[in-house]
């Protein structure tokens, strides 16, 4: 049996759990929550309940990660993965859809308040470097699997575009030190040319002028 992913806001006899389970989550019931989430999906799991076990999954993942809960956030999206796999759902924009929402969810440095209340309060960057390679590595953890599933049901032979946009984007722009070599093998593998044009000059500009031929020579052997 093949599945659909479960579109937005699908699944009405599931709203009622889901708003319990993110009201958990907004009052900071994280580990409950977190184990709530997963008993609730091994139901719908027995139950060959797909698309309500990828609805509660979606939703969890992203109110996780809202709250700035990276490890949790990650797990569910793993979950999320395994689900489409065992459900048969098949490489479509709606699933792409999905997973792009949790990408989304993941915290950046930008609006991270750990980081930004250690720099006005003089604490040692290391906590959020810390912080920074606890986001990259989850980020790149949930989107390598949901690349391994797009290759197993129809997409393109070494992944989807749009995932490798979004892991190439995240590694860029989020990893603590620049990760130009990681980057660059997805976005070589993307629909976004000129992201890609914009990493190596970036690149170019923050290295030696002597290293510059290498940035682009590496950028072209890829």
């Amino acid at each position: 049996m093949v599945v659909a992913a479960a579109p937005t806001g699908a699944g009405t006899g599931t709203s009622k759990q889901l708003q319990k389970l993110e009201k958990r989550v907004q009052d900071g019931d994280y580990y409950e929550a977190q184990q709530m989430y997963k008993s609730v999906h091994s139901r719908y799991m027995h139950a060959k309940k797909y698309s309500e076990a990828i609805e509660l999954l979606s939703s969890g993942a992203v109110a996780m990660l809202k709250h700035g809960q990276v490890t949790c956030g990650t797990e569910l999206g793993l979950l999320l993965i395994q689900t489409l796999t065992a459900a048969k759902v098949p490489f479509d924009n709606a699933a792409i859809d999905q997973i792009r929402a949790i990408f989304n969810a993941y915290p950046r440095a930008a609006d991270s308040q750990q980081e930004s209340e250690a720099s006005n309060s003089g604490v040692e960057s290391s906590e959020a470097t810390v912080a920074a390679r606890t986001r990259v590595e989850g980020c790149t953890s949930f989107l390598r699997a949901a690349l391994k599933w797009s290759i197993e049901t129809g997409g393109f032979s070494r992944g989807a575009p749009e995932l490798h946009d979004m892991l190439g984007q995240y590694i860029w722009t989020e990893s603590p030190a620049p990760e130009m070599m990681k980057a660059s093998q997805h976005f070589v593998r993307g629909n976004q040319p000129e992201a890609f044009a914009k990493v190596v000059v970036e690149c170019m500009n923050k290295c030696y002028p002597s290293e510059a031929d290498l940035v682009i020579a590496r950028a072209v052997m890829l």
